[in-house]
């Protein structure tokens, strides 16, 4: 089981740094079934 913590801090408008953080997460969720994902 692989764990991955993601840390995602920006301003909800502005800046697409968080919208891509939470892109990743649901990537890497879809591509992995053993996967133990935190974000915060």
């Amino acid at each position: 089981m692989q764990k991955i913590v993601i840390v995602a801090n920006g301003a909800a408008y502005g800046s697409e740094s968080l919208f891509n953080s939470l892109r990743l997460a649901i990537a890497l969720r879809e591509k992995e079934s053993d996967l133990a994902l935190r974000l915060f």
